[in-house]
């Protein structure tokens, strides 16, 4: 196929996470069905995020995003995706997968108890919200490719924005 290559996986990526969306009204049939079933089992209520993230994906390989960035943002994206999973899991209990099936798909599902319930236990609640935290940080930095350096200017920049523009600060304008 050579240079349509990524435009015909993009294209086949949206195609699948159409077919997931539609999964959520009903309309991609039994089979929609049966994968909405193990999506649900495997993410929980944050099940509804996969289409969203395949449409991204399979946006940046039609053209958006160069090829070269493809693994950084779907890496990224992922991160973002398991680790937030993880974290609402967390904070929602962090139940075992040996406990209530019910309770575990209410709280983040599968993948969030894989990664939740251990951690916690292995470094407390507030050590596994801190390493989940800052693990969805460093995903969304890997996805926008910004630094930690940039995020802080851009953080100072707008709180000195936000102190001019409600007076806390004379501005360098005034004259006395």
């Amino acid at each position: 196929l050579g240079r349509q290559t990524d435009d015909v996986w993009g294209v086949v990526v949206l195609v699948v996470a159409t077919l997931v969306g539609l999964a959520f009204f009903e309309k991609a049939g039994p089979l929609g069905s049966a994968f909405l079933s193990g999506l649900e089992f495997l993410f929980g209520v944050w099940a509804v995020f996969v289409p969203v993230f395949l449409a991204y994906i399979g946006y940046a390989m039609v053209g958006s995003v160069p090829r070269k960035d493809y693994a950084r943002v779907t890496i990224g994206v992922s991160v973002v995706f398991v680790s937030s999973l993880a974290l609402f899991h967390l904070l929602t209990g962090a139940i075992a997968l040996n406990g209530s099936i019910e309770q575990v798909v209410e709280r983040g599902c599968v993948v969030g108890s894989l990664i939740a319930f251990p951690l916690g236990r292995l470094v407390g609640f507030t050590g596994a919200f801190v390493v989940l935290t800052v693990t969805v940080a460093m995903g969304a930095l890997v996805v926008s490719r910004a630094t930690l350096r940039d995020v802080g200017l851009t953080a100072i920049g707008g709180f000195r924005r936000f102190r001019r523009w409600v007076g806390l600060t004379q501005s360098s304008t005034t004259t006395t």
